[in-house]
């Protein structure tokens, strides 16, 4: 945190700072309230070099880089929640469960209108996904159009089963990076950043190290069509206590390499990935912006 202070009172450094941005889902509100309260309190996307989203996270960080993270996270809560995005007879239906086109072309696009472009001229957005041919993680580059930045956005929050048909990208299928890359630290650092600040929709000491039943089915069934993605995914879940105690281990040796600083909720939030109660969503908003606020005020 220190670095951050530093470049916004103006000081020059050599360090490269990457903010790293969880997703989940409609949990996303979560570190969508983060990013809009940094932005409140001053600390724009100019004092990051690199911004790293995976799923909705990406979608929280695009509002980020665009300075609109104060009207991207109302998102969650007033339109997410109430306007199709989630239905959960959508198999009944014949429609997906999570219809990313909602999100996509519609709020996106007229209801909370991100600003494709400024996205774009910052190159600096790092885009998770989950890769059934690699059997791991996929980041993808700063898009270079508007059109290819939906279509990754589109790629890193495709649940599979979920969300229908997934957006192929240089003719592979890619889906939800949150699979294989829930807090892409590892991945940050492989693209060169000295320092990270990630934001976790989830309190640091509750990180669950078993996937649920609904998980191992959907990671099974698509083990059938591109061998290796469950151990992939199985590994990004198995992980996470090592992960963990690396992560708490930074917080009393904050001096040491490699500079990493977690940012977590005090308490985990009652919001499922699926959530539409509005009520829910808007506390898990507030959960974020405080945890944000107690750290920096």
């Amino acid at each position: 945190m220190e670095l951050l202070e530093q470049r916004k009172s103006g000081q020059e450094d050599a360090s490269k700072l990457a903010l790293v941005v969880e997703g989940g889902m409609m949990r996303g509100v979560i570190t969508g309230g983060m990013v809009a309260q940094l932005e409140t309190m001053g600390y724009g996307p100019d004092l990051f070099d690199l911004v790293v989203g995976t799923s909705a996270g990406a979608v929280n960080a695009s509002y980020y880089i665009a300075k609109q993270a104060v009207q991207g996270v109302r998102v969650y809560p007033d339109y997410l929640g109430s306007k199709g995005f989630v239905d959960r007879l959508g198999w009944i239906k014949k429609r997906p469960i999570v219809n990313l086109d909602v999100l996509m072309d519609d709020i996106m696009e007229h209801e909370v209108p991100l600003k494709w472009d400024s996205v774009v001229t910052a190159h600096k957005l790092y885009m998770t996904t989950s890769d059934p041919f690699m059997a791991g993680t996929r980041v993808l580059e700063p898009s270079r159009t508007a059109k290819e930045l939906k279509e990754g956005l589109r790629a890193s929050c495709h649940v599979p089963l979920l969300a229908g048909k997934p957006i192929e990208i240089d003719g592979v299928p890619l889906y939800d990076g949150g699979l294989t890359a829930p807090l892409p630290i590892k991945e940050a650092l492989d693209l060169g950043a000295t320092h990270v600040l990630a934001l976790s929709g989830r309190h640091l000491a509750n990180w669950r190290s078993k996937q649920t039943v609904v998980e191992r089915f959907v990671s099974r069934f698509y083990d059938l069509k591109y061998p290796g993605i469950d151990k992939a995914i199985r590994s990004g879940v198995e992980t996470a206590n090592s992960r963990r105690l690396l992560l708490q281990s930074q917080r009393s040796r904050s001096e040491d390499e490699p500079y990493i600083f977690l940012v977590d909720p005090k308490h985990d939030s009652e919001i499922s990935q699926l959530e539409k109660d509005t009520s829910k969503i808007e506390a898990a908003l507030i959960l974020g912006q405080q945890a944000v606020e107690g750290l920096l005020s």
